[in-house]
């Protein structure tokens, strides 16, 4: 499945919170090690409300009283830019997220990219997952 949506700038909070949480999520996603510690966030073109996810935490102590529980969902990103190839990304969500109940957001961690002249991307579903569409 692959869903348009358009990139927007966030509360530039997440880059240092992944940078604390990755030593504690990185047993649960070793991926995440490899990743640009921030998020691109995305609004989807329809609202979507997921169901399942490749990876659920329990609540993680990641800061000195901060704990706080993660759900990931892994799948590939997408520039809409002529020649962009579709790269593997986490799609993030932390419990304690101001987006967590936008279900039209979501939070992408990957490499770097360079989102200069990016305004649209794709994000695809690669792996089995049950999403709602349009709650």
């Amino acid at each position: 499945m692959k869903i348009r949506g358009k990139i927007f700038v966030g509360f530039k909070g997440a880059g240092p919170s992944i940078k604390l949480q990755e030593p504690f999520l990185k047993q649960y996603i070793p991926e995440i090690s490899s990743m640009f510690f921030g998020t691109i966030n995305v609004r989807l073109e329809f609202p979507i409300s997921v169901a399942t996810y490749d990876v659920e935490t329990p609540s993680i102590e990641w800061q000195k009283d901060r704990w706080e529980r993660f759900r990931i969902i892994r799948a590939e990103f997408q520039l809409c830019a002529p020649d962009a190839k579709p790269v593997p990304c986490l799609l993030y969500f932390a419990e304690k997220s101001p987006y967590h109940f936008e279900p039209c957001i979501v939070e992408v961690v990957t490499r770097q990219i360079d989102l200069s002249q990016a305004r649209e991307c794709f994000i695809i579903l690669t792996q089995p997952c049950r999403i709602v569409v349009g709650e």
